[in-house]
């Protein structure tokens, strides 16, 4: 499978398209994981706030919080323990290639679709 997107950098003028390519299923895997990690961030973890967790930050000294605090809520917990691994090794599988375009070229095809990325400041 092949994806295109691009990439601005309004500050340096410099622009270039991304070719991602690998295994469909990696793509779907992906994407399949990150829509419930998504959905799963309302979710508040069950006692959450009667629990307590204690960090050692020095010799003698700890900080208390409890697990609401410390991690979150449930897609917390989802996003770092399964979601970024899952994420991370998808991206190992897959080919990457920048293809350097003209800013200004990029600037006059693709600003409608996100104005804020060719946003210049100054």
């Amino acid at each position: 499978m092949k994806t295109w997107t691009y990439a601005a950098n309004s500050y340096y003028k410099t622009a270039s398209y991304v070719l991602e390519e690998g295994p469909w299923l990696f793509f779907i895997l992906e994407s399949i994981v990150e829509t419930i990690c998504d959905s799963l961030k309302i979710i508040p973890i069950p006692f959450g706030s009667k629990i307590k967790v204690k960090r050692d930050l020095e010799d003698g000294i700890y900080e208390t919080y409890t697990i609401e605090e410390y991690y979150g809520g449930v897609g917390d917990l989802f996003h770092v323990y399964i979601c970024d691994p899952v994420s991370r090794f998808c991206y190992k599988k897959r080919k990457i290639k920048f293809i350097d375009t003209d800013y200004e070229q990029l600037k006059k095809e693709r600003q409608w679709e996100a104005p804020e990325l060719f946003k210049e400041e100054g």
